[in-house]
């Protein structure tokens, strides 16, 4: 005898397929099941027509007499005319069948659809049996008891056909309605036998075994949609197991898929992140390599412009605030400083518009020598201040107002270095050998101090004067100048009233943009005094005076 490898070695495991889910979820008409209805509402019709009369047929069969409102009517009527009978067996069996009259519907209502004539058939029938045998308490009463007895075994099949709508199913339905119809037909026939043939039926052959056979056959229809329908969802539960283990599968080896990517995503971010750290650096050294080369051609630049004919003829900065500095300890004239109004000054320097400070002191000097002290108070502050101070024999110069802006300009520069370098209208040799006139120069000014939050300026009202020929009003409309074109930023101007058309300055300009401020008084002044010292001898034996000076 051959010998056969294991069914567990050899079959292919059970997958979702459609042998399976056609146990199940099957569609289609199911061609012998409408032959079936077909033949069982033929034979039934040809049966009524040859034994039924018109009245009755008129009465049973037309669709407004044959439903099951119009049955449950005719059963209410038969249990009313055996309401008084309370021991009366036809209105036990009444209340039975009309408590379960609805299961007939379960299987008619599947064929309402598609067949409605199918369904008035029985629902016809049914209401010319019983009213029918109405006054015959012993009939209606087996009639009764026939018709709830097949009740009780007619399943559920308009839920069983619509979950599981496959070919067996509707064949076994249709059969079940078939054995229905016969049952009614048998039913009908015994109703349009007389007395004499009822009375000899029930001793040779009893209702109950008449209506066996019939009761039979729907009962097996009925058991045999039951097992269609256990067995359909067995097979539905199987193909979701199958479905659950394939779905659990695909998952299994998604979730495999979701770690391969989550490593690879964890290796490319650690690769980004060193990639962008890397950059990062580079960038940094890139940016300090920038920084660096930007200051290295600001001070290049710088030192060109500084190397120009105009600016080699012009002192520098520091020299012109030296050489102040050494003219206020040099100075023969004494003066007390005052405290100034501090609120004032705060207001002044607070005001978020450039505006004008005038210095008003007792004599010249003194106002030259306020303004060193502010520059270096401004300075001591950690302030941006440029300034236009007197220099050494500056009253021998053919100076202009442009070089008094060009002296600004170059200590701007100095203190903004990255105008040079800006990316913005930064300043190159070419602007500064293009500036022509004291414009050109402000324009220059106002580019080369852009950028910074407040610049404090402040001018020597002689030098002014000297470069503007001593004519206040001209050098009242030069610092006027100054606020409306260098607009880049906050410029604060300190000038001495000395040197400036006050007049002017109070018909024309804004009051809030320019204040007054006291600054000394004289506490002493210190003039040569000559005395004579005592007589004395010289070598020769002489008597000489002699004086000295303090």
């Amino acid at each position: 005898m051959a010998e056969f490898e294991p069914l567990s070695d050899r079959a292919a495991p059970l997958t979702s397929n459609t042998l399976v889910r056609d146990w199940y979820s099957s569609e289609g008409a199911g061609s012998l099941a409408k032959t079936i209805l077909r033949e069982a509402y033929d034979n039934a019709m040809s049966i009524f027509n040859t034994q039924l009369t018109q009245d009755e047929k008129k009465t049973a069969f037309t669709r407004e007499n044959a439903g099951l409102e119009q049955v449950r009517q005719t059963l209410a009527a038969a249990k009313a005319k055996y309401e008084r009978k309370q021991a009366s067996k036809a209105r036990k069996w009444l209340c039975i069948f009309s408590s379960k009259v609805m299961f007939y519907s379960s299987v008619l209502d599947v064929l309402a659809q598609h067949h409605p004539e199918y369904v008035s058939l029985v629902w016809g029938a049914m209401r010319l049996l019983f009213a029918g045998v109405i006054n015959h308490e012993e009939t209606i009463s087996e009639l009764s008891k026939s018709f709830s007895q097949v009740a009780d075994i007619l399943p559920r099949t308009d839920l069983a056909l619509v979950l599981y709508p496959t070919v067996p199913m509707k064949e076994t339905v249709a059969k079940l309605y078939a054995h229905i119809i016969k049952f009614t037909v048998h039913a009908v026939r015994w109703y349009k036998q007389g007395k004499l043939a009822h009375a000899w039926a029930s001793v040779s052959k009893p209702w109950a075994l008449s209506f066996k056979a019939h009761f039979e056959n729907i009962a097996e229809k009925a058991v045999q949609i039951e097992a269609l329908a256990r067995s359909a969802s067995r097979a539905e539960l199987r193909d979701a197991h199958v479905e659950i283990r394939e779905t659990r599968n695909e998952l299994k080896k998604a979730r495999e898929q979701l770690q391969k990517f989550e490593e690879n995503m964890k290796l490319e971010t650690r690769q980004l992140i060193q990639l962008a750290l890397a950059t990062q650096t580079l960038h940094d050294q890139i940016q300090v390599d920038v920084s660096e080369s930007k200051t290295m051609i600001a001070n290049i630049q710088l030192g060109q412009i500084l190397d120009m004919s105009f600016a080699t003829n012009l002192p520098a900065s520091g020299e012109c605030l030296g050489f102040c500095q050494s003219m206020v300890k040099r100075s023969r004239c004494r003066t007390r400083i005052l405290l100034p109004n501090i609120a004032q000054l705060q207001r002044w320097s607070g005001h978020p518009r450039s505006s004008f400070l005038m210095t008003k002191s007792s004599s010249g000097q003194a106002a030259r020598d306020f303004l060193v002290h502010l520059v270096g108070v401004i300075r001591a502050n950690d302030c941006q201040v440029l300034w236009a101070l007197r220099f050494a024999d500056y009253w021998v110069r053919n100076l202009t107002s442009t070089d008094i802006l060009r002296m600004l300009v170059i200590q701007a520069l100095q203190i903004n270095p990255k105008c040079l370098t800006s990316n913005l209208y930064s300043i190159t040799m070419t602007h500064i050998r293009d500036a022509v006139d004291e414009k050109d120069w402000l324009n220059l000014l106002n580019r080369a101090i852009a950028g910074l939050p407040l610049v404090y300026i402040v001018l020597d009202a002689d030098l002014l004067g000297h470069a503007t020929g001593q004519n206040r009003y001209i050098s009242t409309k030069f610092i006027e100048a100054l606020p409306k074109v260098v607009n880049s930023t906050v410029v604060k101007i300190v000038i001495s009233t000395s040197g400036v058309d006050e007049t002017y300055a109070e018909n024309n300009w804004d009051p809030d943009c320019w204040i007054k401020l006291r600054t000394d008084e004289v506490v002493e002044q210190r003039t040569l005094r000559h005395r004579r010292r005592p007589k004395g001898r010289d070598q020769s034996g002489r008597t000489v005076s002699r004086t000295w000076s303090r």
